[in-house]
């Protein structure tokens, strides 16, 4: 295939074509699996000083008006490799003190797991596996984002809960992925409901989302599923990554004998991009191009004084746009992408 023509301001070329892992645009900030001895210590956070087991001090967050449980650092538990979030039936639990978002009851029914990771981040591409626990009324499984901050700001990578009996009769098979505005107000981007031939989501599936200045990008399994851009409402300021396993309103149709039950967490991944967002480049022969190494440029030409011909997979990134000014090959079997993005510094 050849191509002669000049891409500038595109939105995207051909999309997120590569995964982050693969795309050296990007480069890898946290990855979390969980290995070797880990344990909690009195605070309540890790033996790797990566992440706490609760997001609140007292265990309670949104109240008794909301959610029903009580988290707790003996409900996330490091087991073989994975981080597994326990719930359970405990009626009339006050292990907790009182203030904040807890003035609403005396007592809790449930405890559970949650995860917050220490370091905040601005912009990224966020990940897990985990396996769903099994269906019952009231299970609010979900992987977020939060900043606490002044402008309120969350982006859900999923939430996933069970509302009606039609859904508690199938299992699980549908997740949403939103974003909230700082009047908080959720816009709701994903609803995925499973098909018949995919596998149930108390089986491992990866969930994630690709935040960037304007910008989200959901996806299920590696498949973009949702996609926002050029909203102002998406939040701009350093946020939290959560993983928690709340039990909802819904709770007072569930059957209590099935619990225990639990979320299970195979790893968390979180990508950034690299940027040197004031650089232009030119690459005008072969060898340059099989060396570049990526990272967002202010603008990139392709231009050479011979056809040029692409030796391996290639993903450019730029700011302000990329100019293909020459004879421009791209052999069958090879990847070729162009995003225009913002600046995330």
């Amino acid at each position: 295939m050849k191509t002669l023509f000049i891409a500038t301001m595109l939105a995207s070329l051909s999309g997120f074509c590569q995964h982050p892992s693969t795309n050296g645009n990007w480069e890898k900030v946290l990855n979390e699996e969980f290995s070797g001895n880990r344990y909690w210590k009195n605070n309540r956070i890790d033996n790797t000083n990566t992440m706490r087991a609760y997001f609140s001090e007292c265990g309670v967050t949104h109240g008794g008006k909301y959610e029903h449980q009580v988290y707790t650092r003996e409900n996330a538990i490091f087991k073989n490799g994975t981080l597994v979030l326990k719930a359970e039936y405990n009626p009339n639990t006050t292990n907790f003190w009182t203030g904040g978002y807890d003035t609403y009851y005396s007592s809790y029914d449930y405890l559970s797991g949650a995860i917050e990771f220490v370091r905040q981040f601005k912009y990224g591409y966020f990940e897990i596996r985990c396996k769903l626990p099994k269906a019952n009324y009231g299970n609010f499984p979900a992987f977020w984002l939060w900043s606490g901050g002044k402008r309120y700001s969350e982006i859900d990578v999923f939430e996933h809960t069970i509302w009606t009996g039609e859904e508690h009769k199938n299992g699980y098979k549908s997740f949403t992925g939103s974003y909230y505005d700082s009047n908080v107000h959720g816009h709701t981007v994903v609803a995925y409901q499973l098909s018949d031939n995919e596998r149930p989501l108390t089986e491992y599936h990866t969930y994630a989302v690709k935040w960037l200045p304007k910008s989200c990008v959901w996806y299920f399994d590696g498949r973009i599923i949702g996609e926002v851009y050029e909203e102002t409402e998406i939040p701009d300021e350093p946020m939290l990554l959560k993983a928690n396993y709340a039990i909802d309103n819904y709770h007072e149709n569930s059957d209590k004998s099935k619990f225990p039950l639990e979320m299970t967490i195979d790893y968390v991944r979180v990508y950034q991009l690299k940027c040197d967002c004031s650089k232009n480049v030119t690459l005008s022969t072969n060898a340059q191009l099989s060396s570049y190494q990526p990272s967002v440029k202010k603008h990139i030409t392709i231009k050479g004084s011979e056809p040029l011909k692409l030796s391996k997979d290639l993903s450019l990134m730029a700011t302000d746009g990329v100019s293909i000014e020459s004879e421009f090959e791209v052999p069958i079997g090879k990847e070729f992408s162009i995003d225009i993005v913002q600046c995330t510094e």
